[in-house]
């Protein structure tokens, strides 16, 4: 032991070094409507809604791929149950990390008869605050009877429940699920708005952006909206 002290560096820290971890993406999340960028038609479209205080019944989201069509529905869901119509982040409904009201179904993985079954069902539940909102992302994937039993559902919807469907194939939808929800279609973010916002987050996280590095990100992003595009 007494030789295991001596080779230690004079002046060497015995505190323990700790090591956080972070996802960007979840960090940059949007979590307000006037937070998207990008999308300003569809921002004008729900902030509409909100001040007229009409949401419909069944409303869907579509776009390619990382257009915001996961976040709409977040925030919209958030803002719906809000006491003030506002996201104000102060009431209780706002403070809530899982909100209670607000149910989010993967239909590529969980689209089973059953599965969708058990979402309707509990969808009727009475909310805890003002609506209980229902996002089903890839809703697409959903075929035969699971996606009968979803069309049954959002015909007659619940007063108390708001259904929010994402997909980025409207087209392999029923077309009778596809008419009775309000469609807001996202369009593909610019590059300039694209780079605009990683140079933001990078700045934001402390590095610091070379002209080179500009040029490389911009590059990036331009080969990211091709292949999406395919």
């Amino acid at each position: 032991m007494a030789k295991e002290k001596e080779k230690k560096k004079k002046g060497e820290s015995t505190k323990k070094v700790t090591l956080e971890t972070s996802q960007l993406a979840n960090q940059y999340r949007p979590k307000k409507l006037k937070e998207v960028v990008g999308q300003d038609a569809t921002v004008a479209a729900l902030e509409g809604m909100f001040k007229r205080g009409k949401v419909p019944a069944v409303i869907m989201f579509s776009g390619h791929y990382g257009c915001g069509k996961t976040s709409f529905a977040k925030i919209m869901a958030k803002q719906i149950n809000c006491e003030k119509l506002s996201m104000c982040g102060k009431c209780t409904s706002c403070k809530f990390n899982k909100h209670p009201d607000i149910i989010e179904h993967d239909a590529a993985v969980h689209g089973k008869i059953d599965e969708i079954r058990a979402l309707i069902s509990g969808s009727n539940n009475a909310p805890a605050f003002r609506k209980r909102v229902v996002i089903v992302d890839e809703v697409h994937a959903l075929r035969d009877a699971s996606e009968k039993a979803l069309l049954v559902a959002t015909e007659n919807p619940s007063p108390n429940t708001i259904w929010v469907l994402c997909t980025t194939n409207p087209e392999k939808m029923n077309k009778a699920l596809v008419s009775r929800a309000t469609h807001l279609r996202l369009k593909q973010i610019e590059m300039e708005t694209m780079v605009s916002r990683l140079l933001f987050i990078a700045e934001a996280e402390g590095a610091t952006i070379k002209k080179t590095a500009k040029k490389a990100i911009s590059t990036i992003v331009s080969i990211s909206i091709c292949l999406r595009r395919r």
